[in-house]
């Protein structure tokens, strides 16, 4: 009786780990609400981890509006994947988000594809400060 105790206390432990553990490997899709300064300013780094796997990375606009306004006429924030000293690591220097269209891919340059994780920077479309929802991944 005590043998099977002992396994089940142990079974529950690890049904445990793995529902704490599973979720946070499998989440490598990020969603932020970010605000984007005005006069087209990048906005702080947001990481994201990568697998290696694959020559890009992708991010998304959900969606974008002003600050303070009655109507909304924002459609587009443009994004970029930059190393430690802010350089973009990609094929093109900036790419241009849609709201609420699909995912973006961005092809990594060579002598970035082995690394661990990489870093997104938004900013707005025009001159005008904005606040955006953004989903991004490093693949």
């Amino acid at each position: 009786m005590k043998k099977a105790g002992k396994l089940v206390t142990g079974l529950l432990g690890l049904a445990m780990a793995a529902v704490t553990i599973l979720p946070c490997a499998a989440s490598t899709v990020y969603t932020h609400d970010i605000e984007i300064p005005a006069h087209m300013v990048w906005t702080k780094i947001y990481g994201a981890e990568r697998s290696q796997k694959n020559k890009e990375v992708k991010a998304r606009c959900n969606s974008v509006e002003p600050p303070k306004a009655n109507w909304d006429t924002f459609t587009k924030i443009r994004c970029r994947v930059v190393n430690g000293m802010k350089e973009p690591i990609t094929e093109k220097k900036e790419y241009v988000l849609e709201e609420g269209k699909g995912y973006v891919s961005m092809e990594l340059l060579n002598g970035y594809l082995d690394v661990y994780s990489v870093s997104f920077q938004f900013r707005g479309n025009s001159e005008s400060a904005a606040i955006a929802n953004v989903s991004y991944w490093g693949w």
